[in-house]
């Protein structure tokens, strides 16, 4: 019940807004930094961005998103870190060479190291103290992070590439090559049950869950956004196509931002759920990754670092 209760709301939604006056959007770049060369991820939280680079993490002071306040440079032995996440004041980096790192961020300024796991990690996904950890082209690993300085390893697949995780509740979504999206149930992490694929997403690359919506990349075939009110039963709400390289979208409806590494930061207005439309786009950057929250798009771009961009209605 609660689960068509949101449908519907949304549906609402939809209709309210799609007898107004549509708006106008304005994606205007604010800040830009290259410290750390190439970025390759960015993760927000408690105030602060973490950008991952060729060089470690940079870490910047959001608290006024138009003029970020640069931290520092958290360099990693080997150099260099692709995926990232943020837990209350626990970042997690795959640093490649060395593997995940667990950092403690309560000081932004003087990130302390808790401990490490592997080598050649390429991305890391963290859920109920579970680091799902792909090592590069071999394997995905299972480990419990419950204490940082002696990750324990749990299980291992034989689900080698660049996955892309989500988690809603007990259910954690998994893009696996060759298949989709793929559903595991983590209750019981050392018995953990396939729970099921979402139909039609064979390409699909990265995710992101938030406010219960699953935003999906799939390279060339576009974007996608599900409902998963009910984790077990994602019901398909937006797909537009894109041409480019869609590798990160992240959202908060109606707006979805993609980073497309061929056609730069896009914007999608998904007020009307059956017809999105691309509202904005900036061409000018090649991003690896995105994230939208409180009206900015934070942007790991390829050759200039973090950037951020102001997105704006302006009403017609």
């Amino acid at each position: 019940m609660r689960h068509a209760k949101r449908i519907a709301f949304f549906l609402l939604l939809v209709a309210l807004k799609s007898t107004l006056c549509l708006a106008e959007i304005a994606l205007t770049r604010v800040y830009q930094d290259d410290t750390g060369g190439t970025a390759y991820g960015v993760a927000v939280g408690n105030g602060f961005a973490f950008v991952s680079n060729n060089e470690g993490v940079s870490i910047y002071d959001i608290g006024h998103p138009e003029d970020p306040g640069f931290v520092t440079l958290y360099e990693t032995p080997s150099g260099g870190a692709f995926d990232l996440s943020i837990i209350d004041s626990m970042l997690y980096v795959a640093a490649i060479r060395d593997g995940l790192m667990i950092l403690d961020v309560a000081n932004p300024a003087e990130p302390t190291l808790l401990g490490s796991y592997g080598h050649d990690v390429t991305c890391a996904f963290v859920h109920h103290q579970m680091a799902f950890v792909c090592q590069m082209g071999r394997s995905m690993e299972l480990v419990d992070v419950s204490d940082p300085a002696h990750p324990v390893l749990i299980s291992r697949f034989d689900w080698g590439g660049d996955l892309g995780f989500a988690a809603s509740g007990d259910i954690v979504y998994v893009t696996q090559p060759g298949r989709g999206i793929v559903l595991l149930d983590v209750a019981d992490p050392r018995t953990i049950v396939e729970r099921g694929v979402i139909p039609n997403t064979l390409t699909a690359y990265k995710l992101e869950a938030r406010d219960g919506t699953l935003y999906v990349s799939q390279f060339g075939q576009g974007i996608s956004a599900f409902d998963i009110a009910d984790p077990l039963h994602p019901i398909r709400l937006v797909s537009f196509p894109n041409s480019g390289e869609a590798y990160v979208a992240s959202g908060v409806l109606p707006y979805i931002c993609v980073a497309d590494l061929q056609e730069g930061v896009e914007v999608i207005d998904a007020s009307v759920a059956s017809a999105p439309r691309l509202v904005a786009r900036e061409t000018t950057l090649a991003p690896h990754a995105v994230f939208y929250a409180d009206g900015y798009v934070h942007v790991a771009d390829q050759d200039e670092g973090y950037v951020v961009l102001r997105l704006a209605e302006q009403s017609e």
